[in-house]
């Protein structure tokens, strides 16, 4: 039987990163970290080898943390605080991730 750090070196050969691999099982990404370093092993793991074994057959997910970034941004944030003028404003006066408000951007 292969170990866990076995098998997420096959998976990060095949395009896997951390965090998807982390996403995937539900735990965090230190977590992987620490398994793929030996470190640390899993509580169960022949349930995460079995586990990671299933990822082998799919396909690596394509900017997955990017996504839930974006929806933790527009769902859960209102509002946001300019870095230049110290107001918190709404999170339409900002663009992507700048920290500076779009009216702040103007003046300049």
């Amino acid at each position: 039987m292969d170990s866990a750090a076995e098998v997420l070196g096959m998976l990060q050969r095949r395009g896997w990163t951390y965090a998807a691999i982390a996403d995937d099982l539900g735990v965090h990404v230190k977590t992987v970290s620490r398994w793929a370093a030996g470190g640390h092993t899993p509580r169960n793991e022949a349930a995460v080898v079995a586990k990671l074994s299933r990822l082998l057959l799919a396909r690596p997910p394509r900017n997955r943390r990017h996504h839930v970034r974006r929806e933790l941004l527009e769902g859960i944030y209102k509002s946001r605080t300019c870095l230049q003028c110290g107001k918190t404003k709404p999170l339409e006066r900002f663009t992507g991730a700048n920290p500076v408000c779009r009216d702040c951007r103007r003046k300049r």
